[in-house]
């Protein structure tokens, strides 16, 4: 197999019809790169901890981030994402529990390269006074601002 130096070299070969090049690298040299890992479960800084960056599929969709203990990535209902703008990316399935955590949120402003002025959303329930009034208890949006 000729290498890549090679190739660029051989002044013999045509390179009329060539539709893409493929490299291979192998996975160990790829989880040690400090290059963008899209989509990639990843160890975070705290034990038991992981985190996987999307990027954004479409113009309504934002870079984001996915947080999970490692043992939960495949459990969507245990896991928080946010997006780069620090509002909550999967409204529906975000863990509110896990979401409040200081350590997922330092995860997710890490991963995300977020300085400490942006805040990430949160939800909390509804005082409990609603309930009794016979109204529904229902999630309101709530922002944690940080101090400059």
């Amino acid at each position: 197999m000729k290498t890549f130096k090679d190739y660029i070299e051989d002044d013999s070969i045509d390179d009329n019809g060539i539709d893409y090049i493929l490299i291979e690298i192998p996975k160990k040299i790829f989880e040690n790169l400090k290059i963008s890992t899209e989509s990639y479960w990843q160890d975070s800084f705290y034990k038991n901890y992981k985190y996987r960056v999307d990027v954004a599929t479409n113009h309504t969709q934002q870079r984001h981030v996915h947080i999970a203990k490692s043992k939960y990535i495949n459990s969507k209902n245990q896991q928080v994402s946010w997006n780069i703008d620090g509002s909550r990316h999967d409204k529906k399935s975000f863990n509110a529990a896990i979401g409040s955590s200081k350590k997922v949120q330092d995860i997710a402003k890490q991963a995300l390269s977020l300085n400490d002025t942006i805040a990430l959303e949160s939800w909390q329930k509804e005082e409990m006074a609603l309930e009794h009034a016979g109204e529904n208890t229902e999630y309101k949006p709530i922002t944690i601002k940080v101090a400059t």
